[in-house]
């Protein structure tokens, strides 16, 4: 049997009867990332309550170099906007509506 590669790796399984398949870190790794043309160093934002989705992000933008700026799932319009600004995100990923219309009002 040949080793498998740590990128191979299933890292998510189907829990609680949740139709989902399997996703090896290799095909996660980061490929929209790179779509959306993320550079090394470059900040992206995760504006979301906790998630698998959350972590599926970071290891994304671990395995490109990126960095992840987390926000408060709660945090008003306000406080978004700044840090949105600050922090220069270009890419944001949100988790529900509410994140959504905070972000971009």
């Amino acid at each position: 049997m040949a080793k498998r590669q740590r990128s191979d790796t299933v890292i998510t399984r189907p829990h609680n009867g949740f139709p989902f398949h399997g996703i090896s870190f290799l095909k996660l790794s980061g490929k929209l990332l790179v779509a959306l043309g993320v550079q090394e160093e470059e900040n992206i934002g995760i504006f979301s309550q906790n998630k698998p989705e959350c972590l599926f992000t970071d290891f994304a933008a671990f395995a490109n170099r990126a960095v992840t700026i987390p926000l408060y799932a709660t945090s008003s319009p306000a406080q978004a906007q700044y840090i949105i600004n600050d922090a220069q995100i270009r890419i944001l990923f949100v988790g529900e509506q509410f994140q959504y219309d905070a972000a971009f009002s």
